[in-house]
């Protein structure tokens, strides 16, 4: 009952003209995605999410999603999720890269992990500023216990449909499946898709609009400052870094 009265809330809202026109000729439109081979498990639980989310969308302006598991090099892709070890790439098609670290070799492969240096030099500047911030800290992308923009209800909803946690990697396949097919809709007819996916911005549920650096092609996004207890298994959110 609950997931029905959200789907009713979500159909009410884009049918809305002025959100309508934000998708030009996307009706009686296919647009095919591939996961390819190199993504792991947990993140294509997150996949799941995105994929649910998109198929709504899509058949609500009249066209459909595809996504499938395969290579990434095949032709007619709109786009394709990657991990760590994709193999060949098709030029001119965007593939967004769910590994935790980076990959910046093609100018058509984006990546939602930070760099490392990115990470490294953020958690410095944090604890110059937190001098009484004790443990060992990282910073991560997702966290199972953010509540705010929305990150509740997409933790829960990753809960009840693979009863498990949801994971930075899990966090990273949704937004990479959601970049891929929200720019897709919104900009059908762009003859650069790469183009078109460096300059879309998107919704991660983290309070701002997300979108990839021009530079790296990697995700500009808040950060969370993690600190684990060494042997308790026990984790807390200290901070944000935006």
């Amino acid at each position: 009952m609950e997931e029905k009265g959200t789907c009713s809330k979500l159909v009410d809202f884009m049918l809305a003209p002025g959100w309508i026109g934000l998708f030009p000729r996307v009706s009686g439109r296919t647009f095919r995605f591939a996961v390819h081979a190199s993504v792991d498990a947990d993140a294509r639980r997150g996949i799941d999410i995105a994929v649910l989310d998109a198929d709504r969308t899509a058949r609500v302006l009249g066209a459909s999603i595809e996504i499938t598991s395969g290579s990434a090099d095949v032709s007619g892709l709109a786009g394709v999720v990657i991990g760590s070890e994709p193999g060949p790439l098709r030029p001119r098609v965007p593939a967004v890269s769910v590994a935790a670290e980076p990959m910046t070799s093609c100018s058509s492969v984006f990546s939602v992990a930070p760099l490392p240096e990115t990470r490294r030099a953020a958690l410095v500047a944090w604890r110059a500023t937190h001098p009484d911030a004790t443990g060992s800290l990282d910073l991560v992308e997702w966290h199972e216990t953010l509540t705010a923009y929305g990150a509740a209800e997409l933790n829960d909803r990753f809960v009840r449909l693979h009863h498990r946690p949801m994971s930075c990697a899990a966090w990273r396949g949704y937004v990479a499946v959601k970049a891929l097919t929200e720019t897709a809709l919104r900009r059908a007819t762009a003859n650069d898709r790469c183009r078109a996916l460096l300059e879309a911005e998107l919704d991660g549920h983290k309070g701002s609009r997300l979108g990839f650096d021009r530079a790296t092609r990697t995700l500009r996004q808040p950060l969370y400052v993690l600190r684990r207890a060494v042997g308790a298994g026990r984790e807390e959110i200290l901070g944000e870094i935006r």
